[in-house]
């Protein structure tokens, strides 16, 4: 069973492949995502997602803790950008500085979408070919706030 995000909820699909890893395997173990709960776990906000795979020399244990890659099959146009480059107002908004022409930095709300590694889609609020500030996010922020 896979806890799935809200975030990642609208990616995931009966039938998508799955890639499963253990702390006692080395390497990875195939799988397919069987099922998806309708009901949302109240305390981590997350679905259960059946994801059925091959248990060769019985690795698999009931309880055991595993790392659920799933690859989605859908397609996505948005835009990915560092984790490191989004901050949160006093609202707990998501927004990321955008390099102005002058050179200063503006704060700009954005929509945040999936997160796959150490990136993050933006689904809304920033387009193609804007500049944000990538590292040191976290300094401009204290700067404007003097």
């Amino acid at each position: 069973m896979a806890q799935i995000f809200d975030t990642d909820l609208s990616s995931v699909s009966v039938g998508d492949s799955a890639k499963i890893q253990t702390g006692s395997v080395s390497g990875t173990i195939s799988g397919r995502v069987d099922n998806i709960s309708a009901l949302v776990n109240p305390d981590t906000r997350s679905v259960q997602a059946r994801v059925v795979v091959a248990n060769p020399g019985d690795t698999l244990k009931k309880q055991m803790y595993v790392h659920v890659l799933i690859q989605s099959r859908q397609t996505n146009t948005g835009l990915l950008i560092p984790v490191s480059a989004i901050l949160r107002d006093d609202e707990n908004l998501p927004f990321v500085y955008v390099v102005q022409r002058d050179g200063s930095f503006a704060r700009q709300h954005v929509t945040l979408g999936y997160r796959t590694g150490d990136d993050n889609e933006i689904s809304g609020g920033l387009k193609p070919g804007q500049r944000i500030v990538v590292d040191g996010a976290v300094f401009v922020q204290f700067m404007q706030s003097q």
